[in-house]
């Protein structure tokens, strides 16, 4: 796997956090030694582009998504606590239709 542009951080266990800006946005938890342990969040609405990852004292995980213009928290066990922000949504209106105008 080639990973993009990331954010990283540790937790109290000294595990390392990558939030990746790939193919797809993720997030990868991986052991003091480098072992992977477990993708967090995959397929997750607000994942977009990501921009930052942060521990807080208790082990919960931030991330800001630069994409969806969220911050997402998830407690120490990659479930989703809280979500700050609200990604974008499609309009349903028809867009403008524009004629050029031509002046002699």
């Amino acid at each position: 796997m080639k990973l993009g542009e990331a954010g990283i951080a540790l937790n109290s266990k000294g595990h390392i956090f990558v939030y990746n800006r790939g193919a797809h946005t993720s997030l990868y938890e991986f052991d003091q030694t480098g072992k992977f342990l477990r993708e967090i969040g995959k397929g997750l609405y607000g994942f977009s582009f990501a921009h930052a990852v942060n521990i807080d004292k208790d082990d919960n995980i931030w991330c800001v998504d630069e994409g969806s213009i969220m911050v997402m928290e998830f407690n120490p066990e990659g479930h989703i606590i809280m979500t700050i922000g609200r990604k974008a949504e499609p309009s349903e209106a028809p867009r403008p239709q524009y004629t050029e105008k031509r002046f002699s």
